[in-house]
């Protein structure tokens, strides 16, 4: 039986740890070859760092923009306003989907907008949260699989995106000192924004939400 053993060892039953015929004799030492399946999977390639130069690109353009649009108030400026809710809002109704939960993601852009149209030009408030809520409400009665959180979601991020952004134009509408006072809220989120990206670049470790914003 040992002989056997010896045998079946020598004409390679265990072709997936050695290699056949791989031995060689050198200076009474013996070396062996090595299978590919044996060697170490290369490493992953490491994740891209985002691009600085796109973002001070992207900066460059739109600082100076919204600093325009700040010194022109009015009409202009209630427009990225809306804008900015609607942007927001889908932003929002992304990331609960990516998340697994439930939204009315057209039902939620729209309530933002007329709720930031309604702040913003001093429009019957009440009337138009009423009619947001019953909206979502509706819907979910009309589909087949009911769900209260979902209209939850929806009449939530209409306020939280839609209501409070639309009070920047009225923050631009206070006289005489609306414009220094608008700029300064920017210019401080800006401040911020930028503070912790470089901060996370240089110092960050652990990813906060990777399936949301890969590079936070």
């Amino acid at each position: 039986p040992i002989e056997d053993e010896a045998r079946r060892f020598a004409h390679g039953n265990c072709a997936e740890d050695l290699t056949l015929g791989a031995y060689s004799s050198s200076g009474g030492t013996l070396a062996r070859s090595v299978t590919p399946d044996q060697t170490h999977a290369p490493a992953p390639p490491a994740p891209k760092k985002p691009d600085l130069k796109i973002r001070a690109l992207t900066a460059a353009l739109l600082v100076p923009s919204i600093i325009g649009l700040i010194h022109l108030g009015g009409a202009a400026f209630i427009g990225f306003t809306v804008l900015l809710a609607g942007l927001s809002l889908r932003e929002y109704a992304t990331m609960l989907q990516k998340g697994g939960r439930p939204v009315q993601p057209l039902i939620a852009i729209g309530s933002a907008i007329a709720l930031a149209l309604t702040v913003a030009l001093h429009g019957p408030l009440a009337p138009v949260i009423v009619g947001v809520t019953m909206l979502a409400a509706l819907r979910e009665l009309l589909r087949p699989d009911h769900s209260f959180e979902r209209a939850a979601h929806t009449v939530f991020g209409a306020l939280l995106f839609g209501f409070l952004p639309a009070h920047l134009a009225l923050v631009r509408g206070f006289s005489p000192f609306g414009e220094r006072i608008a700029l300064m809220l920017f210019a401080s989120a800006w401040l911020t924004d930028t503070t912790a990206y470089f901060f996370g670049r240089r110092w960050g470790h652990r990813k906060i939400a990777p399936d949301i914003s890969p590079n936070k």
